[in-house]
């Protein structure tokens, strides 16, 4: 015989003058009865049509429930309040002891048609943030669903249940980044076999708010819900310093690093000059993108973002390496300055430097210096054409000034330069750079 079978049992052997509140001992009972046997059909027919949307819409309701950690035992009927003919409030005490007993309050509600008492919602005590606030038990076992249907979505690997499972700005985010780092992400997100509620979550609502923290694959991590059309939408997910990260990683900047450094990419293979300065810092496009060749250099595409790039999330800067069979490409972004030097929540990123490595020689270019001597080796190489002495002292260094151009005088200069010149484009390497002419002074020893 079932926890339920022997409430109703005693239900019946009661007769109507020896107890009171017996319609409301009898909802309840049926309630905690189903609920203590883990019967799922018989709690829908314990409680109304609008509980059973929000609350067990799904056949893992009773696992989410026990979250709720709503006490078992010998129900008590204490105090009903009729709020309408078709509403009653009715505060019960739970359990077998005095010192175990706890107190509840279920609102029921009359059903139209079969006239039965149903329950309607329960009203739990949560203590936030050092004060005791009431909350609806159907409002929480929704949220708790909501993120098991997150989590099954994450986990599918299906692109465009994983994007409707979260907001239309966070889901605008995510859309822009490449499939294979999003579903790398998915991974460091969604709990193992769909198990959501194995994983202990705790949820907190707050006006149309709601946070909830459970144990992912990489520690504690955070879900920040919103309602958007009465539903609960993933707003942003957290990876807390208590987790694998050594400080709190957001994935809605995380997404929006990402995605600044696949617009970079993108432009930069197409030569799209005007997303280029929209994905740069206003500096690095300036001082070296905006007059610069830029077939001489060749970077990945933004598909390259894969699940084998390291994106290094700072406050104030951020790193993304991407790894490649020849060497590595680390795109460097920084904040965009704010009036606020305090302010780091609404600036964007912007590309700042892009450092390019190769295994095999073990060194490193920057896209800065690479840009940069080309252009001062046209300038260089232009004055060496017109012969104009005071430019190439300006476009050489202190060491080839001091051994060369102060010794020479504009007199002498085309003696000296009446050579033809042919410039490989020059090699950099870090922050230096070389190139050489077959037909140049460096055949007859001299460096330039």
């Amino acid at each position: 015989m079932t926890r339920r079978d022997t409430v109703w049992l005693a239900v019946v052997l009661v007769t109507a003058g020896g107890c009171s509140h017996l319609v409301e001992t009898r909802s309840v009972n049926r309630f905690t009865g189903a609920f203590e046997d883990r019967d799922i059909a018989a709690l829908r027919e314990a409680t109304t049509s609008e509980f059973q949307q929000k609350a067990l819409r799904d056949k893992t309701a009773v696992d989410a429930m026990g979250l709720l950690e709503l006490p078992e035992g010998k129900v008590k009927v204490a105090e009903v309040e009729e709020i309408s003919t078709d509403r009653r409030r009715v505060k019960v005490e739970i359990g077998s002891t005095s010192a175990a007993k706890k107190k509840l309050t279920f609102e029921l509600s009359r059903d139209g048609k079969s006239g039965a008492w149903l329950v309607d919602d329960l009203l739990l005590k949560q203590s936030r943030r050092g004060t005791t606030v009431t909350r609806s038990a159907t409002d929480l076992m929704d949220l708790l669903l909501s993120v098991h249907e997150f989590q099954r979505d994450w986990q599918s690997g299906d692109r465009k249940k994983l994007l409707g499972s979260t907001s239309e700005g966070f889901s605008k985010k995510l859309a822009e980044i490449p499939a294979s780092y999003l579903a790398k992400l998915a991974t460091r997100v969604a709990v193992s076999d769909g198990r959501t509620f194995s994983s202990r979550p705790r949820a907190s609502l707050d006006k149309g708010t709601a946070q909830v923290r459970y144990n992912g694959p990489e520690g504690e991590t955070v879900l920040a819900l919103i309602q958007e059309s009465k539903q609960w939408r993933v707003d942003d997910i957290v990876f807390s310093a208590n987790s694998t990260s050594r400080q709190p990683e957001s994935v809605r900047l995380l997404a929006s690093v990402v995605s600044r450094a696949t617009g970079f990419l993108d432009a930069f293979n197409r030569a799209d000059r005007q997303s280029l300065q929209a994905n740069a810092s206003t500096s690095f496009y300036n001082n070296c993108l905006a007059r610069a060749d830029l077939n001489e250099v060749q970077l990945p595409g933004s598909t390259a973002i894969d699940g084998t790039t390291e994106v290094r999330l700072q406050k104030t800067f951020s790193d993304i390496v991407i790894k490649q069979s020849a060497g590595l490409v680390r795109l460097s972004l920084e904040r965009e300055p704010a009036s606020d030097p305090k302010d780091t929540s609404v600036r964007g990123f912007r590309v700042a430097e892009v450092t390019m490595v190769d295994f095999g020689t073990q060194q490193e270019r920057r896209l800065s210096a690479v840009f940069t001597a080309h252009a001062r080796m046209r300038l260089f190489l232009t004055a060496v054409r017109k012969n104009d002495l005071p430019a190439l002292r300006h476009n050489s260094s202190s060491d080839f000034n001091n051994r060369v151009w102060k010794q020479v005088t504009p007199v002498l200069l085309p003696e000296i330069l009446n050579w033809p010149s042919r410039m490989r484009s020059p090699t950099c390497w870090g922050p230096f750079s070389k190139g050489r002419s077959p037909r140049s002074p460096s055949h007859r020893g001299h460096r330039h």
